[in-house]
């Protein structure tokens, strides 16, 4: 099986193709906004035949848009949905489906755990690739 951390970095690619600052986990300190945080899942196998029974593996994620304002989060938003939606990333050693949002988004809403608040757009998506 190959690694998920490759289709991670495939993701965070077509982010920063976009001019996105983009980051997995969490966004340093120091970060001014906006900005994109990556969660990923660990992935998981798909037996797609008994010939091949990890063969297929499939990386959900949600993108966690970041900005001042409601209306920054919305245009980030866009931007991000732009750069992976039905987009076929490269993952070396893999053939790969295009990206699909695999839930609603979330309503836009503001993170009063930090200080400045901040808002928060929300989707989730998902890769699959086969060798």
């Amino acid at each position: 099986m190959t690694s998920v951390r490759l289709h991670v970095d495939a993701i965070v690619a077509l982010l920063a193709a976009s001019n996105l600052a983009a980051y997995v986990g969490e966004a340093p300190d120091d970060l001014s906004t906006p900005y994109v945080v990556l969660y990923p899942t660990p992935g998981f196998p798909v037996a797609e035949s008994l010939k091949a029974p990890n063969s297929d593996i499939v990386v959900d994620f949600q993108l966690t848009c970041v900005g001042k304002t409601a209306e920054q989060a919305l245009w980030l938003h866009d931007q991000a949905r732009a750069a992976v939606d039905h987009v076929t990333p490269t993952v070396s050693g893999r053939t790969c489906w295009p990206i699909y949002a695999d839930e609603l988004p979330q309503p836009i809403r503001r993170d009063d755990q930090v200080n400045p608040p901040l808002f928060v757009a929300i989707s989730r998506w998902s890769l699959r690739s086969t060798t």
